[in-house]
């Protein structure tokens, strides 16, 4: 308990509540699919009638699929739209992802790179690299509508 001292009491007011963070290292298994770590989970015990999970980065935000009920004997994992955090941040075996847990399964996501840096995503081009992505996509459709050559066979 601090003392009466009213000094002592602003800066007990005004220290932010604390929030759960747990990290990850990236690993080919975690490209489809990401455990939340077991220990974790009962810090999400009163969460689990949610089943969607948003992640938030300095590249935005995706709502993402979670499995299991939050129960610390429950492994629970981050699945549908995984895969789609994980190719718009360009993960790598070795990278750190911290987690930072706001409540109501919101969180927002750091990651490091195996420097110990922590991965920078220039905004001119965030959002750019889909675009291309999608535009290149479009083009191939263009050019092989039916993904067939020339005398009829599947590619």
């Amino acid at each position: 308990m601090p003392s009466g001292n009213p000094q002592n009491l602003k800066m007990l007011k005004l220290a932010p509540p604390h929030k759960r963070c747990f990290y990850t290292v990236f690993s080919p298994s975690s490209s489809i699919k990401l455990e939340i770590p077991p220990a974790f989970n009962r810090h999400l015990a009163g969460e689990s009638w949610i089943d969607e999970a948003r992640l938030n980065s300095c590249k935005g935000s995706w709502d993402v699929k979670v499995r299991g009920s939050g129960r610390s004997s429950e492994d629970m994992y981050f699945e549908k739209g995984w895969e789609d955090f994980v190719k718009e941040h360009k993960l790598h075996v070795g990278d750190l992802l911290v987690f930072q847990h706001h409540g109501r399964l919101v969180f927002d996501v750091m990651i490091f790179d195996p420097s110990a840096c922590q991965k920078e995503y220039h905004p001119a081009f965030i959002g750019e690299e889909r675009k291309q992505e999608e535009t290149m996509k479009r083009q191939e459709e263009i050019i092989h509508p039916n993904h067939s050559n020339s005398n009829g066979t599947s590619l």
